[in-house]
């Protein structure tokens, strides 16, 4: 059984951490719903829940640093009178933009192709930027508010019931009217966190963006519990992809070795370790959290006479708990 496999078995432990977002699931089942009704003849439809599985080692090619240059073409907006709206290229993207886009694709086998100006630019009067992101996993379309805006209460309103005519629009903020309603090819399905709204045709990339979200804010608060700064260390994954570091293959595959050892340690519903580079320095750091709420450290150091990874401390601290909804 090779590493992959290896890594594949054990990511089971983390089904049962993956978060369940009762909103998401509304909205879905409303927007379902509703396609239901426009249609004449009825048919029964399943709901089955999506289980995301991390694997630590997975490597990834190509970097975002070519984004900074600025890349995509014009979109345009169709209004309820078929007024169009021309942008023009965004020539660069934002710091905040390339900071998501990166941990995105540090936690996701999520490919970046292209960005561009987003169908939603001017649409919300309070956004600071907007841009449309190709994906190999879909199109999104990426709305920034400011730091201290809640894009949590902004809702997707569609109107479903005419086929081949499919509408739609937002509450819960205030909206340039002569824009709307915006029209669409299929179901929009929107995700918010924080100051972000995510709108895309793909109902699968919502729970793939949730959970980004998700994994990356338990591994913050995990390294955080032990002062370390999140901002100075790199995930596995991105140092495998962009190999920034210039780690040796051994390194890597040494230390995913040993972030799975001893496997008696993991339990069902514990999060499956994780291992995190010091910037500058020949640190590793395995990271992992109980189900409950314990978060387990074991810090290791590069050895170059013996080329091997030396384990310096092991701690343990309580932590926050994850909410299972």
């Amino acid at each position: 059984m090779d590493l992959e496999q290896k890594l594949r078995k054990s990511a089971k432990h983390e089904q049962d951490a993956v978060p369940y977002d009762p909103r998401q699931m509304h909205r879905m089942s409303v927007t379902i719903h509703k396609r239901l009704q426009s249609n004449r003849k009825p048919f029964p439809f399943v709901v089955a829940p999506i289980v995301v599985v991390v694997l630590i080692v997975v490597f990834l090619s190509g970097s975002l640093e070519h984004f900074r240059a600025g890349v995509g073409t014009g979109k345009n907006i169709e209004g309820e009178n078929n007024r169009v709206i021309e942008y023009t290229p965004a020539p660069v993207i934002s710091d905040r933009l390339t900071k998501m886009l990166n941990m995105m694709t540090s936690y996701d086998d999520i490919e970046i192709k292209k960005t561009g100006p987003s169908q939603l630019t001017e649409v919300f009067l309070r956004a600071d930027e907007a841009y449309e992101v190709e994906t190999n996993k879909g199109k999104l379309q990426v709305v920034i508010f400011p730091e201290n805006f809640d894009a949590e209460r902004i809702e997707l309103d569609e109107d479903l019931t005419r086929s081949g005519n499919i509408t739609y629009t937002f509450t819960g903020t205030e909206l340039k009217e002569e824009l709307l309603p915006l029209r669409a090819k299929g179901p929009t399905y929107v995700y918010v966190k924080n100051n972000l709204l995510f709108a895309m045709n793909n109902s699968s990339l919502v729970g793939t963006i949730g959970y980004v979200f998700y994994i990356s804010e338990v591994h913050t608060d995990i390294l955080t519990s032990f002062g370390m700064n999140p901002d100075e260390y790199d995930i596995y994954k991105r140092v495998g992809r962009t190999g920034k570091e210039s780690w040796s293959e051994k390194q890597l595959k040494d230390i995913a070795i040993i972030a799975l050892r001893p496997p008696e340690e993991l339990e069902k519903g514990d999060l499956m370790p994780a291992i995190f580079f010091k910037k500058g320095e020949p640190i590793a750091n395995i990271i992992y959290q109980k189900a409950n709420g314990v978060n387990k450290l074991r810090q290791y150091r590069w050895d170059q006479a013996i080329e091997a990874w030396i384990l310096e401390q092991k701690k343990s601290v309580q932590g926050k708990k994850r909410k299972r909804e």
